[in-house]
């Protein structure tokens, strides 16, 4: 099982199965994010310090894995994640309960090994539920801390409102 951070600082736990999941899998993960929703700054930063070792700090690692600095805040947000060559059905209905009912974000990944007719070897990711939508139902249901974007007609009304129109045309 994997901790990470992701581009904006936020954290994403990592579930591996390396068969079909079983029906616990939803349980297993739930638990992490329980753990995880109250790590402070401090704690991943300790945390991925002493997983690092000469390869950190965290900040100097961040910025050399993905070209950014790292967030002055951590964990604003968690996703999870199921990594699994199957899930089984029972997960799939939990994991889409969930996301599209209560906003959780939450997802699966299967990987299927595939080969060519020239020999070359393929690996196809199939999402349980798109990324995208998963992270639009966890911004509008959940009522966390980052909001959804603004779309270009909510921009247009609040530049409106704010008598900034033709800075914002």
């Amino acid at each position: 099982d994997l901790l990470c951070l992701d581009s904006n600082g936020n954290v994403v736990i990592v579930e591996l199965k390396r068969d079909k999941t079983p029906r616990e899998i939803t349980a297993q993960i739930l638990d992490y994010a329980s753990w995880v929703k109250d790590l402070s700054n401090e704690r991943i930063t300790s945390i991925a310090d002493d997983y690092l070792g000469d390869r950190g700090p965290l900040g100097e690692a961040f910025q050399k894995r993905l070209g950014v600095d790292l967030p002055e805040i951590l964990n604003e947000s968690h996703q999870m994640l199921i990594v699994a060559s199957e899930v089984d059905p029972s997960s799939e209905r939990i994991i889409k309960y969930l996301s599209s009912s209560y906003g959780v974000n939450i997802n699966a990944a299967s990987f299927q090994p595939l080969g060519t007719q020239s020999g070359r070897k393929l690996l196809a990711r199939v999402f349980l539920v798109e990324p995208e939508e998963v992270e639009y139902q966890s911004g509008t249901q959940r009522g966390g801390k980052r909001k959804p974007n603004l779309t270009y007609e909510q921009l247009e009304r609040l530049a409106d409102g704010n008598g900034v129109r033709s800075l914002y045309d």
